[in-house]
């Protein structure tokens, strides 16, 4: 993780839009300090999971292909991306079912979720 995180508004709400709950697994990817002890405090878990995560947050786009591999199926994934399209497009070629946009200044955090496998 960087040893800045993002604006603090901005990792507020990726961290409001992980809906994390008591001890989900969570996992982080260039999220910063900032949201990593707000998804520890949520799940009350004692450390980030590099993999089979119920919630990662990702700090920029770059950081999806990485982060999708971090996550169980049916788990949510939070990243920021320039606007609502390219939270979109990104979501979409990951295969993920885009959940919620919402602009924080120049910027769009966006949640979406793994499908679970077919029966």
């Amino acid at each position: 993780m960087p040893d800045v995180d993002p604006d603090p508004v901005l990792a507020a709400v990726l961290s409001a839009l992980a809906g994390t709950r008591t001890g989900d697994r969570v996992a982080a990817v260039g999220a910063g300090p900032l949201v990593a002890r707000a998804l520890l405090a949520a799940s009350g878990t004692d450390g980030l999971v590099d993999g089979d995560a119920a919630v990662v947050v990702a700090g920029a786009a770059y950081e999806v292909a990485t982060a999708v591999t971090m996550l169980a199926p049916g788990g949510r994934l939070v990243c920021v991306a320039a606007d609502a399209a390219a939270a979109r497009r990104t979501a979409a070629t990951h295969g993920l079912a885009l959940r919620h946009v919402e602009q924080v200044g120049t910027r769009a955090a966006w949640s979406a979720a793994r499908p679970l496998p077919a029966p």
